[in-house]
């Protein structure tokens, strides 16, 4: 709010020039932007080993889904 309120005010007087703003908030959106991405890599880091996790039987041995877990006769 800072910053628009200073460029309301530097528009009224002629002696002042509107600063540029645009770099700073092009480098905001890119922030935005790359957190966002860090964020959803982070959930499906979770979610696959959610996947994995979910498809191991108690010794610990992989299993594909429709099979029992019971191996040995």
């Amino acid at each position: 709010m800072f910053i628009l309120n200073s460029i309301a005010h530097a528009s009224k007087r002629s002696d002042v020039q509107i600063p540029r703003i645009s770099i700073f908030v092009n480098e905001t959106a890119e922030a935005i932007k790359a957190e966002k991405r860090r964020k959803d890599a982070r959930e499906d880091r979770i979610n696959y080993l959610k996947h994995v996790i979910g498809n191991l039987d108690r010794r610990g041995n992989a299993t594909t889904p429709g099979t029992s877990e019971k191996t040995d006769g």
